[in-house]
């Protein structure tokens, strides 16, 4: 009993650091239990489209990564063991049924994705920064109830999503972050030292977030390469890691990040207390500083547009 206790807590501990410094205005996205929203996190792309409808509220588009192309975000490992698996089947049935499961689970969501804000001067703010990448803070609440408390306005209960975008900072290469960051040994002692895979991939975060309903956890959604639709959802388990990701982020910068991948039953200790979505665990990040410039996303010019009423 003591050992699976602690295999537990071994597996799944959200470990506090001290603080890493964020940018002055940029919110730091403290774990809590709070049934009131179901993600709160930073998206990094360019803005598309945005509608101010009757000067009340606002919605607009928001096109995920680098050079990316408007389709449905797709986890390409979820794809790749799937398509394993299937190949590996001789019924028909169940090449098929696997076949819609690969496609259920292994899709993450519409790129661009879709968003709605309440201030008027937030509005101003997307119409003067132009064709330029920028990460947005932003909140998905449970209804527009919640949502009007959370952006202490009524125009939540109009807007056409509960995806409220409350900040936006322009992405700058020369933001001071640290180059590299590592989780201790101790705050995943089992997984690093005994785990089927590790490894690391280069791209850029284009989300990170704190998800789920009650049994919340740090996500992130990876862009591989510097530019296109391959994409890779990884999951963290400290503050500090989360908070580094969040300043790489900020750069815009390619970066490059080492994980590893949970034994199942690892992975299903840890979803005892936090609902992570994935069996990876991020335990390093190091930015490239690649000097690359940004590549705008493959739209149409007519998409990039601010529009009033």
């Amino acid at each position: 009993m003591k050992a699976l206790l602690f295999v537990l807590f071994a597996t799944t501990s959200l470990t506090l650091h001290a603080q890493t410094e964020l940018p002055p205005g940029v919110p730091r996205i403290r774990w809590s239990p709070n049934p009131t929203f179901t993600e709160e996190g930073f998206r990094l792309g360019y803005m598309l489209r945005v509608e101010a409808r009757l000067l009340w509220n606002f919605e607009g588009k928001f096109m995920m990564g680098f050079g990316s192309s408007p389709e449905m975000i797709r986890d390409r490992e979820c794809e790749v063991q799937f398509t394993q698996r299937i190949q590996r089947s001789t019924r028909v049935d169940s090449r098929l049924s696997m076949q819609d499961q690969m496609n259920e689970l292994c899709s993450i969501e519409a790129n661009p994705w879709r968003f709605s804000m309440v201030s008027p001067v937030l509005f101003d703010r997307f119409r003067d920064i132009g064709l330029v990448p920028v990460v947005v803070y932003y909140t998905r609440s449970t209804n527009s109830i919640f949502g009007a408390t959370r952006t202490r306005s009524l125009r939540a209960f109009t807007t056409d999503t509960l995806n409220y975008v409350q900040d936006v900072f322009p992405t700058n290469p020369a933001s001071p972050a640290p180059t590299f960051y590592h989780v201790e040994r101790g705050e995943l002692p089992v997984a690093q030292a005994i785990n089927p895979a590790a490894g690391f991939v280069e791209g850029r975060v284009v989300k990170a977030s704190l998800s789920h309903f009650i049994r919340k956890s740090y996500e992130i959604t990876f862009q591989l390469g510097s530019l296109g639709n391959n994409y890779l959802r990884l999951s963290v388990n400290t503050q500090g890691m989360f908070d580094h990701l969040v300043l790489a982020m900020l750069t815009g910068e390619v970066v490059r990040l080492s994980y590893v991948r949970l034994f199942e039953v690892h992975a299903w200790l840890s979803s005892i207390l936090y609902a992570y979505s994935t069996n990876y665990r991020v335990t390093s990040v190091e930015i490239l500083r690649t000097g690359e410039p940004p590549v705008p996303p493959n739209v149409q010019p007519s998409e990039m547009e601010v529009d009033e009423p």
